[in-house]
């Protein structure tokens, strides 16, 4: 399941690694959790209800979601959001433990 994941160009549902893969969904879950909590794979929640999965990266990255073919890329602003959580942790007292930043809309394939 993790070269599954690895070698995937976005990210990638249970259901489908469970379909990819031919165990139960059980087993998916399973192996799921223990990755997360050993921190070697990261959760997108593209606003679906459907949770998918990634190895996470030296860097932190954000998607562009085509809303028709349904296509994923990635996507890194670096310096300026590490800055801005740097920010909101000096000026608003607040301690920032994760974020989603999405982005959906039409990619060049399917720009109209």
């Amino acid at each position: 399941m993790f070269e599954i994941l690895k070698e995937s160009f976005s990210p990638i549902s249970a259901d489908k690694l469970v379909k990819e893969i031919g165990v139960n969904k059980t087993t998916v879950y399973r192996d799921l959790s223990l990755f997360l909590k050993k921190d070697f794979i990261e959760e997108a929640d593209f606003g679906d209800g459907i949770k998918r999965y990634e190895i996470k990266g030296s860097k932190h990255h954000h998607h562009l979601i085509c809303v028709q073919c349904k296509s994923v890329q990635d996507i890194s602003f670096d310096e300026n959001l590490e800055k801005e959580e740097n920010n909101i942790k000096k000026y608003r007292n607040f301690q920032v433990l994760r974020h989603d930043l999405e982005f959906f809309g039409y990619c060049k394939n399917c720009t109209k």
